[in-house]
């Protein structure tokens, strides 16, 4: 993305009455605003420069939102990995097109967001869950290296 697209794009936004553009905010205070959100928006890059590289790309941030129980509305390239991860998993609203974003938001009931909310948060814990994925690392790696012991911080190594 070009200076003048990202210009462009933070001048719309400001023009939005229902949208705080925080600039930049530091991890903890952004996950303590995500928890007060009544939604959050995921954008990722659809210029062709990126495409390559999100087809197996997946962002740590999402992972995040997946863990809050809010509801994640995501615009991103169908042939992207988080497009195939999100809509598989149908824990978020999730469209590569801004109408069908909009289609979809607009149709939204309660018990649809709840069930959003509920496959975000069972998928965060299954996978994005750091004593799980310790655990797993740790396995892994037991297994690739008979007879090194190998002592993961934060893990109990039983």
């Amino acid at each position: 993305i070009n200076n003048g697209s990202i210009l462009s794009l933070l001048n719309e936004i400001k023009k939005c009455e229902t949208i705080e553009f925080m600039g930049n905010v530091s991890y903890n205070d952004c996950v303590a605003v995500e928890y007060k959100a009544s939604f959050l928006l995921l954008v990722e890059s659809f210029e062709e420069y990126y495409l390559n590289d999100t087809k197996n790309a997946f962002s740590t941030k999402i992972a995040d939102s997946l863990s809050i129980g809010v509801p994640l509305i995501a615009l991103v390239p169908e042939s992207s990995f988080v497009y195939r991860y999100l809509s598989t998993n149908k824990c978020s609203i999730i469209d590569s097109s801004v109408d069908g974003l909009i289609k979809q938001f607009l149709s939204l009931d309660k018990n649809k967001i709840s069930e959003i909310c509920n496959n975000a948060l069972n998928l965060a814990s299954k996978n994005h869950n750091s004593i799980n994925n310790s655990k797993k690392f740790y396995d892994i790696l037991n297994g690739a290296k008979d007879g090194i012991n190998i002592w993961l911080i934060g893990h109990n190594n039983e």
